[in-house]
């Protein structure tokens, strides 16, 4: 929750530090997971048959309104805003200028290209929350050194430049383990002493764990000022370290009319071919599930 807020507040895009292990996704004939990019691509869900023609050929190059039944259910969640649909329920669709909303009778949301997560300024009462659990950390105090009587918002510009060093340091630790290509067993004691001689982390905390068939580190470290857990034992973040990363890519500003038509088509061919009622929830992915799967 610390290092969420964190990167809430230092407006950080994408995740930074993770604060648990990797898991293996589970393949599932209920759900599917499929990232939604430029270059769109649906998959259709294993119980879901073949689509019945409805007259494609008029279809192709037009936004049509998509009918959801009963039970069927059609969300969206962005940074800024979201919009649940129940059905029964006729949604249309406005593809302008390089935006795609989403619309039904009394609301209307875009959908596409994705906005970016504002900066939003810490309340009154988020600062006195991370004032009282970040009483010492060395990075806020050097900060605002001289500074004998800081406000609240200056104590948050404090904090969230601490958020944005902690990044730039994370992402440094990324690119350099990317590009190392010496065996595993060396990057991950080099780049282990390097945090541990950080000014950002505490001295001896850094350990690394790896197998050596993986091309993968994961880098545990406790921050300098970062609580204890209740118990008194310190809270240890893991970085992961992947040397097939990929750096972030910029959000699009637009979404092409093609591609708008690819997602709106793909979305009315899944309601159209379930056999039951079906969930669809648009961000930055799209999920698909079946009514059990809520």
């Amino acid at each position: 929750m610390i290092l969420k807020s964190i990167a809430l507040a230092a407006n950080i895009s994408g995740p930074w530090i993770l604060r648990f292990g990797r898991k293996k996704m589970q393949r599932s004939n209920q759900c599917l997971m499929v990232l939604v990019v430029t270059g769109l691509s649906l998959f259709i869900l294993p119980e879901i048959t073949s689509a019945n023609p409805v007259k494609e050929e008029l279809r192709a190059n037009k936004f049509f309104p998509i009918e959801l039944d009963t039970g069927d259910l059609l969300a969206y969640q962005g940074p800024n805003h979201g919009l649940t649909i129940n059905g029964p329920a006729t949604v249309e669709w406005l593809w302008e200028d390089g935006e795609l909303f989403m619309k039904t009778t009394t609301e209307t949301v875009r959908i596409r290209p994705l906005e970016k997560f504002p900066h939003e300024e810490m309340t009154e009462e988020m600062i006195a929350i991370l004032k009282a659990s970040h009483d010492d950390v060395p990075f806020i105090d050097n900060y605002l050194l001289g500074n004998t009587n800081p406000s609240d918002q200056e104590w948050a510009e404090a904090f969230e430049a601490w958020g944005n060093a902690c990044s730039v340091f994370t992402d440094d630790l990324k690119t350099q383990f990317k590009n190392d290509r010496r065996d595993i067993s060396v990057v991950a004691s080099d780049l282990k002493k390097r945090a541990n001689l950080h000014d950002l982390v505490v001295a001896g905390s850094a350990r690394a764990e790896w197998l050596p068939d993986e091309k993968q580190i994961d880098l545990w470290l406790v921050l300098k000022g970062m609580p204890n857990h209740p118990d008194g034992t310190p809270d240890e973040v893991i970085l992961i370290l992947n040397r097939d990363r990929h750096e972030p890519a910029p959000l699009p500003t637009r979404i092409t009319r093609k591609d708008a038509l690819v997602l709106h088509h793909g979305i009315n061919t899944l309601f159209e071919s379930s056999k039951g009622p079906l969930v669809i929830k648009l961000g930055k992915g799209l999920f698909v599930s079946t009514s059990e799967g809520r």
